[in-house]
């Protein structure tokens, strides 16, 4: 299980070489709040982050301030220093944000900075998502929740294991390298089968029964085409290619038989067998292909 820190102006100093050394891969670093506040170390931080090969991410702290307003002020900062593997974070908390506002801000946020490369997080909580009534809309969640030990009843209604990114399970920790805030740091659980830099399946989208999709291609993997996409990569990994009695038919319709495929897949794989493919299940699959060569 991989776990990662992240700081804000609150940090008394971050020191990125004693951070990696201590094992971790990534940090994220908070570069800005509402429609002009820029986080003064963020680009000092950013450097010595990359410096030392770490992957980073970049948050912002969502206010009452128009999403396009606060989306542009974030692009504007984080391109200074951007690269394609980068993760780009909305931080929704802040109390003063309407609950009736709260969907639209998180879709029209991250869809103002959908066209940058890279993964796209939400971080926000359980009773702050419930009471706006958000469900899961294609991004995943970085949800926190102090406590030592997971309980799926953490998650927030419409939201399940397979959209969840990280765990910020602390904000007490000691973490080399990084200074403590009031209390301590910030830490979190980061998934190893979130999909990484290098995935072939990164950014698509969960997929559920009765999903279709709009073309199909012979291309291999197709983004445009992630039904199809899935029923090549099951008849590859499963061993299902050619004459096979249990081949999928490639034909773009999440259907009964591509169900059952998938369930038989993830149970195979100690995934949980519900027949929605997330995170977990396409990092799986491309794990699988790699394995096996293809």
């Amino acid at each position: 299980m991989s776990r990662f820190a992240d700081i804000s102006i609150y940090n008394a100093s971050f020191d990125a070489d004693v951070y990696k050394d201590a094992g971790h891969e990534l940090i994220v670093i908070k570069a800005t709040e509402g429609a002009t506040y820029t986080n003064e170390r963020w680009e000092g931080w950013v450097k010595d982050a990359r410096h030392t090969g770490l992957r980073v991410g970049h948050y912002h702290f969502a206010t009452t301030w128009d999403a396009a307003d606060q989306a542009a002020h974030f692009l504007n900062v984080v391109n200074r220093n951007y690269h394609p593997d980068d993760i780009l974070i909305l931080d929704l908390e802040q109390a003063a944000i309407p609950a009736r506002r709260r969907g639209d801000l998180a879709r029209d946020f991250l869809g103002k900075i959908d066209h940058m490369p890279g993964e796209k997080w939400l971080y926000s909580g359980k009773f702050f998502l419930q009471e706006g009534r958000v469900s899961y809309f294609g991004v995943p969640l970085w949800l926190p929740s102090y406590t030592n030990t997971w309980r799926d009843s953490m998650l927030p209604h419409g939201w399940d294991k397979e959209t969840l990114v990280a765990w910020q399970f602390t904000a007490t920790a000691t973490v080399p390298g990084v200074g403590k805030a009031a209390g301590g740091v910030d830490y979190s659980e980061w998934y190893p089968t979130t999909p990484q830099p290098g995935n072939r399946f990164a950014g698509y989208p969960t997929l559920h029964r009765g999903d279709q999709d709009s073309h199909r291609t012979g291309t291999f993997p197709d983004r445009g085409a992630p039904v199809q996409t899935l029923q090549n990569a099951l008849n590859i990994v499963l061993g299902w290619e050619g004459g096979h009695p249990s081949r999928l038919a490639p034909d773009g319709d999440f259907g009964p038989a591509t169900h059952e495929g998938v369930v038989h897949y993830q149970g195979q794989r100690g995934l949980t067998a519900d027949g929605v493919v997330g995170t977990r299940t396409w990092s799986r699959l491309d794990s699988d292909l790699d394995t096996i060569g293809r």
